[in-house]
């Protein structure tokens, strides 16, 4: 009897070593296989990052800066001048509103210059007869724009008195955004 009791505790404890030792060999298989599976999954992660990030840059390649042509530039010089030679430069209002738009739309040197000339006038501007002559592609000295334009135009404007100004050079850049300002204005300065 005691022969066969301790026969049934050695089965019963290769039973449950043998039991256990599985649970561990399936443990430590689950382990490995999601190692591995965490490995093979790596490489796709990574994929699918390089994924991504390509296509980001295809959407950023995607982004079109629009051409700038001469048209462009005399239409955005036309319009920034139609605002300023439309202003009552006595009424405090539309002058704070002139300086801000002039600083959007001029280089802060020339939005310095601009301002200081609109600020002196003190009466409302008028003009006709904008009329632009050349709009030219020239030499670009400054490293902070793409390019730089020539604009001779002439214009009659009353600022007190009817004046007429020929042959007036204004000068226009482009940043590397694509986006227009007037770098200066010669002759009378507007």
């Amino acid at each position: 009897m005691k022969k066969r009791i301790l026969s049934i505790i050695l089965i019963s404890a290769l039973s449950i070593s043998l039991f256990v030792g599985c649970g561990n060999n399936n443990d430590n298989n689950n382990v490995q296989n999601s190692n591995q599976e965490q490995h093979e999954q790596q490489p796709e992660d990574y994929k699918k990052d390089d994924e991504i990030s390509s296509d980001d840059k295809n959407v950023e390649s995607n982004v079109v800066v629009e051409e700038i042509t001469e048209e462009k530039i005399e239409e955005k010089f036309t319009e920034i001048m139609d605002y300023l030679y439309t202003k009552d430069y006595s009424n405090e209002e539309q002058s704070i509103e002139a300086e801000n738009y002039i600083k959007e739309n001029f280089t802060p040197e020339g939005a310095e210059n601009m301002i200081n000339k609109i600020i002196s006038y003190g009466e409302k501007v008028s003009y006709s007869d904008l009329l632009i002559t050349l709009v030219k592609n020239i030499e670009n000295n400054d490293a902070r724009y793409e390019s730089m334009y020539e604009i001779r135009y002439n214009v009659s404007v009353t600022i007190g008195k009817p004046s007429i100004y020929s042959d007036v050079i204004a000068k226009v850049v482009v940043d590397k955004d694509g986006k227009i300002f007037i770098e200066s204005i010669n002759d009378f300065e507007f």
